[in-house]
């Protein structure tokens, strides 16, 4: 390809993304893993639906695409996911979310259990053993279990920046050097240029 000048001009490789996809990709480089919500899929019922924390960009489009309400999209640092159950934060993260203002417990060397099984919609935490040991009950527990770093809210009926409609402050601290405005200022201006024809 050459300009009207007979200059040869490498032609550039541009492809437009979804804003959505855009900002998960960006998740994934900053080893960010997420998923639709599993607290909301918990607080409807819907037990079957709660997903693995994985990369998987495909699989959250396809959950916002067969609901019709506002979306919440859960992120969380991949050294944070449970590795035998990959549902749940790790036990290191279960004992500092107890410790933390929000619950106050008093963890310290006492052993912590857990279970989460979708199937038989059972979630529980236990902190200590034999008869002094605590039994949290299932919706600390689930909230607990199936917590994140951050989220991001998504309604599907709106278009371009106005799909996303709230974010949490946690997830701001994911992207290490970008942030979520600048992401979404970025991806407009390359948008503007797609729809004039000109990328």
């Amino acid at each position: 390809m050459e300009n009207k000048n007979g200059v040869k001009m490498q032609k550039k490789n541009i492809e437009m993304k979804s804003l959505l996809r855009t900002i998960l990709e960006e998740a994934k480089k900053n080893k960010v893993m997420f998923r639709y919500s599993a607290l909301n899929h918990y607080e409807w019922g819907n037990f079957d639906y709660i997903d693995d924390w994985s990369y998987d960009i495909d699989r959250v489009i396809e959950v916002i695409k067969g609901w019709d309400c506002l979306h919440d999209i859960q992120f969380l640092k991949a050294n944070k996911v449970m590795k035998d159950n990959k549902k749940v934060v790790n036990i290191k993260t279960i004992k500092e979310k107890l410790e933390s203002k929000w619950y106050g417990y008093k963890v310290g060397n006492q052993s912590i259990t857990y279970s989460a099984d979708c199937e038989f919609e059972q979630f529980s935490i236990t902190i200590g053993e034999g008869y002094d040991a605590y039994q949290l009950d299932e919706d600390e527990s689930s909230s607990i279990l199936l917590s994140s770093d951050g989220f991001l809210s998504w309604e599907a009926y709106d278009t371009l920046l106005d799909c996303v409609q709230t974010y949490s402050v946690g997830l701001e601290s994911l992207f290490k050097k970008t942030s979520i405005n600048e992401i979404m200022d970025n991806w407009l201006e390359k948008f503007k240029l797609f729809e004039k024809g000109l990328l």
